[in-house]
């Protein structure tokens, strides 16, 4: 059962999220943003904190066995970064997909991806954007699509404390498929 203390406390953490992490009003946080929607939630825009088309791709393949890999909405993902413990798996998905729902309704889709990239793993000595940017030496202020694109890459493949080929290898395809798809005109 959703407690609803719950929500305002999650509520309360995104918006002391933003308060430390402002979003940016130049042109790299919608560069940044739209890299990240497009590789992580491509329906991020037309839902309402959960996508129930994925949500059912998902379940689908965990009967058949055939994938396990669960893409959540931004809302889900940042629902988990600030939840305390989880309690049982099922339980806790099910009761991530109703807070999602209260947080989406609560806070704006812009302030919830920004709450989320402001606080995302991005591997070793990396939580937030700015921080990650800053390890790989990124200036924010010029980002590019490659930038950018790898960014957004590091949130499926976070770096490792010492990234080998392997590594570089997977984030680099990561890296091409997310640039194609921004070098396409936004719909």
């Amino acid at each position: 059962m959703l407690r609803w203390r719950e929500l305002e406390l999650i509520v309360d953490a995104v918006e002391r999220i933003l308060e430390l992490h402002p979003r940016p009003a130049n042109e790299w946080g919608e560069l940044i943003a739209r890299a990240v929607v497009l590789a992580e939630d491509p329906r991020y825009r037309r839902h309402a904190g959960i996508d129930a088309r994925e949500g059912l791709r998902n379940a689908w393949r965990r009967v058949r066995r055939r994938d396990t890999r669960v893409r959540p909405s931004i809302e889900q993902r940042l629902v988990r970064m600030v939840r305390w413990p989880r309690e049982g798996v099922l339980s806790s998905e099910a009761s991530e997909v109703l807070l999602a729902l209260g947080l989406a309704r609560q806070v704006s889709k812009p302030d919830c991806l920004w709450a989320y990239l402001s606080i995302a793993d991005f591997g070793w000595n990396a939580a937030g954007i700015q921080r990650a940017a800053a390890r790989l030496d990124i200036d924010l202020e010029q980002l590019g699509f490659g930038d950018a694109a790898m960014l957004a890459a590091m949130l499926r493949f976070p770096m490792p404390r010492y990234p080998d080929a392997r590594y570089g290898y997977r984030l680099k395809a990561r890296t091409l498929q997310i640039v194609a798809m921004l070098e396409k005109p936004p719909r």
